[in-house]
């Protein structure tokens, strides 16, 4: 994204897959999005995998605490916890510059932020 569009913002919507793959690469991601060439990130909630996720590190873990981590180590990044696509794309359409470029990504139910944000930029035109 940033070879392709090098003179512009680039936000980051993240949502983690599965408690314990967040748990055991919690460092990972924290190293690799305090690294990453993104002015914005918004963590949303961790999606959990029935019959997948053991309860102790389910306790262990979450977005609002790898936010705060990366946070603390991307002091020049704007971090974001948001519990839910909902509230994800309220930010989006109050935060969003209509010059920065918008990347989503996770293996859970993320996907449904995109159609929400058309939906509303639909409603928006009419």
């Amino acid at each position: 994204t940033r070879q392709k569009y090098p003179d512009r913002k680039i936000c980051c919507v993240f949502q983690p897959h599965q408690y314990q793959r967040t748990f055991y690469l919690f460092k990972d991601f924290v190293k690799v999005f305090t690294e990453s060439e993104i002015e914005k990130l918004i963590l949303t909630d961790i999606y959990s995998v029935s019959g997948r996720e053991s309860a102790k590190i389910k306790n262990k873990v979450s977005s609002e605490k790898l936010a705060k981590e990366i946070k603390k180590s991307a002091k020049n990044k704007e971090v974001v916890y948001l519990s839910n696509n909902k509230k994800a794309v309220d930010y989006l359409k109050a935060n969003l510059k209509k010059d920065e470029i918008l990347v989503i990504m996770g293996a859970g139910d993320v996907y449904e932020l995109a159609q929400l944000l058309t939906a509303a930029e639909k409603k928006a035109k009419i």
